[in-house]
């Protein structure tokens, strides 16, 4: 949806959607923080979350 618009304008909607989605599809995470990382014209998303041990643990997706 937001492959033609400029990185930084679609970041904010990315880390939206990722958030939205985790909480959709992924009950049992809450989600600590999501960081995009911009370099050139890639992005990668970091999102760090938490399940019930209270453990914090990361997933990086390159977009």
């Amino acid at each position: 949806m937001y492959l033609d618009m400029p990185i930084d304008r679609a970041t904010p909607h990315v880390v939206r959607e990722s958030v939205d989605a985790v909480r959709r599809w992924e009950p049992r995470c809450e989600v600590v923080r999501v960081i995009p990382s911009i370099t050139e014209s890639r992005e990668t998303i970091r999102v760090q979350w938490r399940l019930a041990d209270g453990v914090i643990r990361e997933t990086e997706v390159p977009r």
